[in-house]
């Protein structure tokens, strides 16, 4: 170590010179993404309040620890070559950072706590999926200690790696009638296939998947060590037969996000072959999963619908893991042929037009697709297993809301009490049950936070992902928080913020700003050693 400097891989930081901070992090990153996957109690009862539990626990830890190191750093100061926690370059043009937009976001919640009817439910989330006041306090609490002293290492991706293969292999077991865990205990007979690995919902274990296959991906395509992207396209395989198995929609909406943002990624930094074939190890793993339903139908295949029926069928996965394949050979053989052509060529404005014809394209589907008649594009109460049902009323109740109510929503978790008071007998006789979610969370802190806290929370994701893709280049850890981050929001459009999986989207976004303003101060250091050598 020279200089105050970090040794630096091809790919990875490495934390020589490790800090009580630092220890602090991945203590916490050993318990959420080691431990916290694999939580359950009482087989799949209770899980979301069990999960919620062992949430705040360890982020309870993570504080603890974190304060200690502080106050142990603060009083070592001779010994750390870190500039302040709040350098220079972490604070200029703070309106347009993610630390702002989180405390703003926190601001919201504070604010619709105060117009909630029950302040008690709303602190603890009672009335929902106890995505209280307390679970957002937590959130951003442990977002800033980690935007602010967030230091990358490869061990958190052996971590979740190792937690992620035992919940797919679990996924998978069941899906093939092996319920070794005996999680399905007790679970009625029309309830059975919604239920999968250690997540409970197959809404959640499709969140999780839409997080943790493009972690797998951007560690195959980014990082330069081979042990590293053994271990993840092993993994990518792996997810790749999960895809299928989670029978959720969200799924595919969240993947196609992540997979579209890396790609785009990967073209700039000349790593495209790297990219098709670890898509071409996620069609595998689905291919795979058509040959297991060949010859072993479960259960699960009488619930399949929508896309997941085309790519259930053993000829399109193959034809898939043709098309993929056969678009490597050509990205190698134009590299061969055509290099100095292609590496002339004005890599933004390629990704402009590229991108620019995606969305023709999408509108062009769209107004097909209305026109086709299709039932997909035909939004009515029943569409998307009755989201058009809740969203529709989210959209009135809000609408005829008080003018406080636009402004800070009706308090965290309120959409259950708010509904029954309003619309109890006909949500019953068109859905058939209470919903206590809006399923879109974009629509849900629209409702409960109102307009302040969902500006605030699109302030925070969109200033998150423009500083990671900015500063992508600077380490393989930003690539990874940026695909897990795009493709959970993109599937959150359709599924609903608890305490399952919506802290990983928190905790990755939050390690993604850390991991850059890491990567800033380490340069802050070099320059001033430098400058004080000359």
């Amino acid at each position: 170590m020279k200089d105050g400097k970090t040794k630096k891989t091809d790919s990875f930081m490495y934390c020589q010179g490790m800090r009580m901070m630092d220890v602090a992090a991945y203590v916490y990153m050993f318990l959420l993404l080691g431990i916290y996957p694999l939580v359950y109690d009482d087989h799949y009862f209770n899980i979301t309040i069990t999960k919620y539990h062992f949430f705040v626990f360890a982020s309870g830890v993570y504080l603890i620890l974190a304060i200690l190191g502080f106050i142990v750093e603060a009083n070592l100061r001779q010994y750390y070559h870190y500039k302040p926690l709040l350098s220079e370059s972490i604070t200029k043009k703070r309106y347009f950072r993610p630390e702002f937009w989180m405390l703003a976001f926190l601001m919201a919640n504070l604010f619709a706590w105060f117009c909630a009817p029950d302040k008690k439910d709303a602190f603890y989330g009672t009335q929902g999926r106890h995505m209280g006041l307390l679970a957002y306090f937590i959130i951003a609490a442990v977002f800033l200690l980690l935007a602010f002293r967030y230091r990358p290492h490869m061990v958190c991706f052996f971590i979740f790696s190792a937690a992620s293969a035992f919940a797919y292999i679990v996924a998978i077991c069941q899906h093939m009638e092996n319920d070794f865990l005996d999680l399905k205990y007790r679970i009625a007979e029309n309830q059975y296939t919604k239920f999968i690995s250690t997540f409970g919902n197959i809404n959640m274990y499709a969140c999780f998947l839409s997080i943790s296959i493009p972690v797998f991906l951007a560690v195959y395509v980014f990082a330069k060590e081979w042990y590293y992207r053994a271990v993840a396209g092993t993994m990518l395989v792996v997810a790749g037969i999960n895809i299928l198995i989670s029978n959720s929609d969200s799924v595919f909406v969240g993947l196609f996000a992540g997979f579209f943002v890396l790609g785009i990624l990967a073209y700039m930094q000349g790593r495209v072959r790297f990219f098709l074939s670890g898509i071409f190890w996620v069609m595998t793993g689905n291919l795979l999963l058509g040959v297991i339903n060949r010859y072993a139908t479960t259960r699960y295949d009488e619930k399949r619908g929508g896309l997941a029926i085309v790519l259930n069928r053993l000829d399109v996965a193959l034809f898939a893991c043709g098309v993929v394949l056969v678009g490597y050979l050509l990205v190698r053989l134009a590299g061969k042929v055509w290099k100095n052509k292609l590496e002339s060529l004005n890599k933004k404005k390629v990704v402009w037009i590229f991108c620019s014809a995606c969305a023709v394209l999408f509108v062009v589907f769209i107004i097909f697709g209305i026109t086709s008649g299709s039932s997909f594009f035909r939004f009515d109460d029943k569409w998307g297993s009755y989201r058009g049902y809740i969203w529709r009323k989210i959209v009135e109740v809000y609408g005829d809301a008080p003018a406080v109510n636009k402004l800070f929503g009706y308090g965290n978790e309120t959409v259950r009490v708010t509904l029954k008071a309003v619309c109890y007998d006909e949500m019953v006789s068109v859905t058939g049950k209470v919903y206590d979610n809006a399923h879109n969370e974009l629509l849900q802190y629209l409702f409960t936070l109102g307009i302040v806290g969902l500006l605030s929370y699109l302030g925070l994701v969109i200033s998150s992902i423009v500083y990671m893709i900015k500063n992508a280049h600077r380490n393989t850890w930003i690539y990874v928080c940026l695909g897990a981050t795009v493709s959970y929001f993109a599937q959150s459009v359709l599924n609903l913020n608890q305490p399952i999986t919506t802290p990983y989207f928190f905790v990755f976004m939050a390690m993604g700003v850390g991991t850059v303003n890491y990567c800033k101060r380490l340069e802050e250091i070099g320059q001033d050693a430098g400058n004080t050598h000359s």
